[in-house]
């Protein structure tokens, strides 16, 4: 495509150089760059992308898409724009020819149970025959590869890199987990979905949006970008939900376990080793069983048959195909081993915490509970002693440990934890997270009935310190101290 085509979307406050080069992929790392490519320069939080101009070049870059032209080398090609992400997401949507127009497109977002419900979508529509891409926290799934994801909700290059590989390989359908941070920075800008979920909306990220109202507006926009004719599926047990739906002028599909008035309204549930609940949709009531624990996934399942049924799949066949359904990585992942019980799981802000907390509770009535948990570095600081209190009131002891503390002191963190843990709990702070674990599982072998939770990391393959990536995985942690194995 020459680059003409794609300046035609774009907000440009001047251009420079010649228009019909000719272009082939589009970067953001300078370190990626090939032979042909568009780099976009924008300022970020910790570097400016401006400054990496001259190496996308040397590298073959022959066009730039930048905010501000004082670092653009003579005889190059250059778009000037007022906001780059915006540009940027906007720029691959057209070069890799808008894919999400070509694929069933599922978008999910809130604070908790995003990735368990866009896990689950992806598990009804293949088993009802759906060729299905997914994005989310657990991985990227395009045409039977799987990769580790960069982010929650990928930046807008690889996202429509991926969508257009996705589209043209065959794939029926694409389930994008849609973050926050994703819809702030424009990462899914330019993307049209035939659904959008909403999960629900609590404490989380407010070190970016503000507030929660502000928080909520950036949740909201995915409904912005739904196709004519699309659905919206809103859980409407939510303050945030009811209030979504006052707004839209699209189609909804609602859903409640509260007994409110919904398309899908849930009941009965029993919780044990899975879960069972009886589900009234529309036309008539159907049984639905789940083979992973956790009340609250219940929500995340009636979403998902929801999603399903507005892509045209009947949703009793959504229902009666979650018997079946894999557990997700690092989603109340439990191991039983030693005579322990330990509970593995990302959640890692208040509401999930608690979710997590008084199902453990609620299955291991008699047990004696041991909380492993940290809050990760540069995020909303708010939320560290509200956990710190949540473990407490859940938890008989407690190690404070260890998350993602990014380049934030790990002990100014531990200490911001502790803020909350009233007086008169029992607690130690390890910072080595696999010595935090074993702490906790020494702790858990003097008490009766123990169980171990260990909370924030869930599946994650690494621990990110300053500008590294260490691996680490806390299943593998506990598999090596307690001495089975893996499988």
């Amino acid at each position: 495509m020459k680059f003409v085509g794609i300046l035609s979307v774009l907000e440009v406050n001047d251009v420079l150089g010649d228009t019909d080069a000719e272009v082939t992929d589009i970067y953001y790392d300078s370190r990626a760059v090939r032979p042909g490519g568009v780099f976009v320069a924008y300022r970020g939080a910790r570097s400016d992308g401006h400054d990496f101009i001259v190496d996308a070049v040397e590298k073959g870059a022959n066009a730039l898409i930048v905010e501000d032209v004082s670092c653009v080398p003579d005889g190059v090609s250059v778009a000037v724009v007022p906001d780059g992400r915006r540009a940027m997401a906007l720029a691959a949507t057209r070069l890799f020819d808008n894919p999400s127009a070509s694929l069933r497109m599922v978008g999910v977002t809130g604070t908790d149970g995003k990735t368990t419900t866009a896990w689950l979508v992806k598990y009804i529509l293949t088993s009802a025959g759906l060729e299905t891409a997914l994005f989310s926290t657990v991985g990227v799934f395009v045409g039977g590869e799987e990769r580790p994801p960069k982010l929650t909700t990928s930046e807008a290059p690889d996202l429509q890199r991926d969508l257009r590989r996705a589209a043209d390989g065959g794939t029926d359908a694409a389930v994008v987990e849609c973050s926050s941070h994703g819809l702030y920075f424009d990462r899914i800008t330019g993307t049209e979905f035939d659904v959008a979920v909403f999960t629900n909306l609590s404490h989380d990220h407010l070190d970016l949006h503000g507030n929660a109202d502000s928080y909520f507006a950036t949740k909201r926009r995915l409904f912005d970008m739904l196709k004519p004719g699309g659905a919206a599926v809103v859980n409407i047990d939510d303050e945030y939900g009811r209030r979504l739906i006052d707004g839209l002028a699209a189609k909804c599909l609602t859903f409640s376990g509260q007994g409110q008035e919904g398309d899908f309204v849930f009941c009965n549930l029993i919780p044990g080793g899975g879960l069972n609940f009886d589900l009234d949709g529309p036309g008539g009531t159907a049984a639905v069983s789940l083979p992973f624990a956790g009340t609250y996934n219940a929500y995340n399942a009636v979403a998902a048959i929801a999603a399903a049924y507005a892509l045209g799949v009947p949703w009793t066949d959504g229902a009666a195909a979650l018997a079946d359904a894999p557990y997700v990585p690092g989603r109340f992942e439990t191991i039983e081993a030693d005579g322990l019980t330990v509970v593995i799981d990302y959640a890692h802000a208040p509401q999930a915490m608690v979710n997590v907390l008084e199902e453990v509770r609620a299955t291991y009535p008699d047990a004696n509970v041991v909380v492993v948990f940290g809050c990760p570095g540069e995020r909303d600081r708010e939320k560290r002693p509200v956990m710190g209190g949540i473990a407490s009131r859940y938890g008989d002891f407690l190690v404070v440990t260890n998350d993602d503390p990014f380049y934030e002191d790990p002990a100014v963190i531990a200490d911001e934890v502790v803020a909350g843990i009233p007086e008169g709990t029992e607690f130690v702070i390890e910072l080595d997270r696999a010595a935090a674990i074993g702490i906790g599982l020494d702790e858990a072998r003097k008490r009766e009935a123990a169980a171990v939770v260990i909370l924030g990391k869930g599946h994650e393959t690494v621990q990110k310190i300053g500008g590294r990536e260490i691996p680490y995985n806390d299943r593998e942690t506990v598999l090596k101290l307690l001495e089975i194995g893996d499988g």
